[in-house]
């Protein structure tokens, strides 16, 4: 009985991990780096071409990297850290964007995932980023509203078929973009979606599983 019952168990472990599936983005909550020199003491302006923020390209302009200390920006979705799309420093170019490539398989479908905030207190409220992915060029996400006492999170998805064997993810404030501070991203992923009949294969799998464990009860 046991050992159908640490069979079910991973057996249910294993669809848990196939619906949530493996995450494709490296340094998604953007935790990872060299985070300096510190301005204001709590965040980083990453310019384009920067290497400081591991796995991720700058692709032009400044962006903001932030840390949760700021009473403006607390707190990052997950971690301690998250990227902010309008750099509130170089009014130069006050905006900015990054990428990174993932490895996929042609035609098969992935989700992407994120967490968007803008900050409170300021305007535009609300705030757009802009996301480019498997041919999708300028898709555009709203931040929810927020007000003085600081940022609301929300999450948004995506789902894209990739068309080659590597493809591009890339976030960017929309061009000429004005304000202080905002978008911010952070907690991003991407995973294969598993197809329906891989649902229904597990599904079976415990329902037998099931059937066994009836069967071997004692009376």
């Amino acid at each position: 009985m046991n050992r159908i019952a640490a069979a079910v168990g991973a057996a249910l472990l294993l669809v848990s991990q196939v619906a949530q599936g493996q995450n494709l983005i490296r340094n998604g909550s953007f935790e990872f780096g060299t985070f300096g020199p510190v301005i204001a003491d709590h965040f980083v302006d990453l310019n384009e071409g920067s290497t400081k923020l591991s796995d991720w390209t700058i692709d032009f302009g400044t962006v903001n990297w932030h840390r949760s200390e700021s009473f403006n920006v607390n707190p990052a979705q997950d971690g301690r850290y998250m990227i902010d799309f309008v750099n509130n420093v170089s009014y130069s170019q006050p905006y900015g964007g990054i990428s990174q490539s993932f490895a996929t398989t042609p035609g098969e479908v992935y989700r992407l995932g994120f967490w968007l905030a803008g900050p409170g207190g300021f305007t535009p409220n609300p705030r757009v980023v802009e996301v480019d992915v498997a041919g999708a060029l300028g898709l555009t996400f709203s931040t929810p509203a927020s007000d003085a006492n600081g940022v609301k999170w929300e999450f948004k998805q995506y789902d894209f078929t990739a068309a080659a064997a590597s493809t591009t993810l890339a976030f960017r404030a929309p061009k000429n973009s004005t304000g202080y501070w905002g978008p911010f991203v952070d907690n991003v992923s991407v995973s294969a979606v598993p197809e329906p009949s891989t649902y229904a294969l597990f599904g079976a799998g415990l329902l037998g599983l099931g059937v066994v464990a009836r069967r071997r009860r004692p009376r």
